[in-house]
């Protein structure tokens, strides 16, 4: 699979045209990482076969992701019609690097059933990101942080107060429609509180 990243290489270079694209792409994946931090929006949800007589189920998070905190859990076919299950009745457990997600009591029927949890990630330290819907969809903001990272940095052939000043302008702007975005979509959820990791 190839970095998603390498992509944006070619968009930041417009207004670095002397940094080199090594040095771009190392900033692109930290300025990744610094967004979905900044934002808290990198979330998705995770589908899981209710079974019956099971309290305790452990959550997949994709890609390289790391599970902070569980958003809200609903149990039916699909996040969007369902029932929301309250927060009070289950808890997050970590063991041995994994996260699992424990109910007071067996969610299972004698029919099929699905739990949908709604994540949200924080990046892997030693991974970058690889959730290419998410970093598609805030790929402006992450290109901005770059090119606003690497113009500030002094004494380089590429570096420039006027464009470092107009993109984290940028980043900023992109950065709050990110996390007012998470608020609107979680508010739609009827939002029960969430647990942390």
């Amino acid at each position: 699979m190839s970095d998603p990243l390498s992509e944006m290489v070619e968009k930041a270079q417009v207004d670095l045209p002397r940094c080199p694209g090594g040095a771009i792409l190392q900033e692109l994946r930290s300025s990744a990482k610094t967004f979905a931090e900044r934002s808290e929006g990198w979330r998705r949800w995770i589908r899981i076969d209710v079974v019956l007589g099971t309290v305790s189920y452990k959550l997949n998070p994709p890609g390289t992701g790391i599970i902070k905190t569980v958003v809200c859990a609903v149990l039916g076919e699909d996040e969007n019609n369902g029932y929301e299950i309250p927060a009070s009745e289950y808890s997050i457990r970590v063991a041995n690097g994994d996260t699992f997600i424990v109910f007071r009591c067996s969610l299972g029927s004698s029919r099929l059933a699905w739990l949908h949890v709604r994540c949200q990630f924080v990046p892997s330290k030693t991974a970058p990101i690889d959730d290419i819907d998410w970093i598609d969809r805030w790929s402006d903001g992450i290109v901005h942080h770059c090119i606003y990272t690497l113009a500030r940095r002094p004494g380089r052939p590429w570096s420039s107060r006027t464009v470092s000043e107009n993109h984290y302008r940028d980043y900023i702007r992109v950065l709050d429609r990110a996390k007012r975005e998470n608020v609107t979509v979680d508010a739609g959820i009827s939002y029960s509180g969430g647990v942390n990791v």
